[in-house]
C-alpha cells in the first residue's frame, strides 16, 4: 500500500494504491480508520491501472470525501482522476470530467473550504481549477502553475497560499489572482505548505532550499481610516521600555498603475550582535497603519535594532532595554 495521509476531527484518511496481484497492476484506493489506526475500512476506487495521490473530507460530513489521483485508460495513456462520494464511501462518482479528459497529468492535491465546504482547490500538473459547487463544475485559474499543496487561512478564506514547483502565491480575494511571496525561499520547489494553529504559523517545505515559516496573523492593531501614502517604520514607545514596547509601522497604498496594493511583510528584533531574537510581524499585510506589543521578558537589558522590510522598503531602527 502506497499513501498520502490526512486527518480530520480523530478520523484518518490514507489514499494511495495497492498491487492486484491477479491483474498484475496498482489500483487506487482510500483506506479511513476512525479508531486512530486500531483498523481500517479500504475502499477501491477504479478498475483500471490507478493511484490515489490526495484526499480531502468535508469539514461537517464524514459521508462526503473527494479524492484525487490518475488512472490509465485502455486506449493508452494516464489521465486525472477524481472521485467523490457522498456516502462514505458506499459508492463513488467520477467528477471534474471535463480536466480528466486531458491526458499526460493527475491530480496531486485537492483543498476544501472549510468555511465555504462547496468550494474546492484541485492542482494538476497542467494548472490549478476551482469548483464552487461542490465539485459539479470546475474553471482554471488566471495563474498557470503545477501545484503541490495549498492552504486556505482558517481566518479568511479569501486568503489562499499555493505550493508549486516554481515558488509559492499567495491570493487575498479567494484564488482570483495570485502574488508571488517567494521573494527570499532559496530553493522554489515547494514540497509542503503546512499551518500551525495554536501559534498561527504557516511552514513552507522545500525539495533542497530548508523549511520557511510565516506568521499569518500576529496580534496587532490596525488603523486604516486614512491609508498611508509611504512607507515608514516609527519609533518604539516606550523607549527606553521594560520589558514591554509598542512598535508601529504604516505600509504604501499604491496609487492606480503602481502594482500590488499587498506587501510581505517582516518585522525582526536583532541584539547588537546582529543575532535574531524574535520575529514579531511576518506575512501578507493590506496598505495601513499596524501597532504591535513586543514583550521582551526573556531578554537582557541592552541595545536592540529592529527592521521592517516591506517589498522593496527596508528600515531599522534602535532601542533600550532597561531592567
Amino acid at each position: 500500500m502506497r499513501g498520502y495521509n490526512f486527518r480530520l476531527s480523530g478520523a484518518l484518511y490514507e489514499a494511495g494504491s495497492w498491487y492486484d496481484q491477479a491483474q498484475g497492476i496498482y489500483r487506487a484506493t482510500l483506506r479511513i480508520s476512525r479508531d486512530d489506526g486500531k483498523s481500517w475500512t479500504q475502499m477501491t476506487l477504479s478498475d483500471a491501472a490507478s493511484a490515489a495521490y490526495c484526499v480531502v473530507p468535508h469539514p461537517a460530513n464524514e459521508n462526503i470525501i473527494y479524492v484525487g489521483g490518475d488512472e490509465r485508460h485502455a486506449s493508452g495513456g494516464t489521465y486525472p482522476m477524481m472521485m467523490k462520494t457522498t456516502n462514505g464511501g458506499v459508492s463513488w462518482t467520477r467528477i471534474a470530467t471535463s480536466i480528466t479528459s486531458t491526458g499526460g497529468s493527475s491530480f496531486r492535491v485537492v483543498e476544501i473550504d472549510k468555511k465555504n465546504p462547496n468550494k474546492l482547490f484541485a492542482g494538476t500538473y497542467g494548472g490549478l481549477y476551482i469548483s464552487t459547487d461542490a465539485g459539479t463544475t470546475w474553471y482554471a485559474s488566471s495563474k498557470t502553475v503545477s501545484p503541490v499543496s495549498i492552504f486556505i487561512d482558517p481566518a479568511n478564506s479569501e486568503n489562499v497560499y499555493m505550493g508549486c514547483y516554481n515558488g509559492i502565491y499567495y491570493s487575498s480575494n479567494g484564488g482570483s489572482t495570485w502574488t508571488d511571496i517567494s521573494r527570499n525561499i532559496v530553493s522554489k520547489n515547494i514540497e509542503a505548505v503546512e499551518y500551525d494553529s495554536q501559534n498561527q504559523v504557516l511552514y513552507v517545505g522545500t525539495k533542497y532550499g530548508g523549511i520557511y515559516r510565516m506568521l499569518l496573523n500576529p496580534t496587532v492593531g490596525v488603523e486604516n481610516a486614512t491609508l498611508p501614502s509611504e512607507f515608514r517604520l516609527f519609533q518604539n514607545y516606550p523607549n527606553p521600555f521594560n520589558p514591554v514596547t509598542t512598535i508601529s509601522y504604516q505600509l504604501h497604498a499604491p496609487s492606480a498603475g503602481e502594482g500590488s496594493a499587498v506587501s510581505s511583510v517582516r518585522l525582526q528584533i536583532f541584539d547588537a550582535l546582529g543575532r535574531t531574537v524574535a520575529a514579531v510581524d511576518e506575512g501578507i499585510r493590506q496598505p495601513g497603519s499596524y501597532t504591535i506589543r513586543w514583550d521582551a521578558s526573556g531578554l537582557p537589558s541592552g541595545v536592540y535594532l529592529y527592521q521592517l522590510q516591506a517589498g522593496g522598503f527596508r528600515q531599522s531602527k534602535r532601542m533600550l532595554l532597561m531592567k
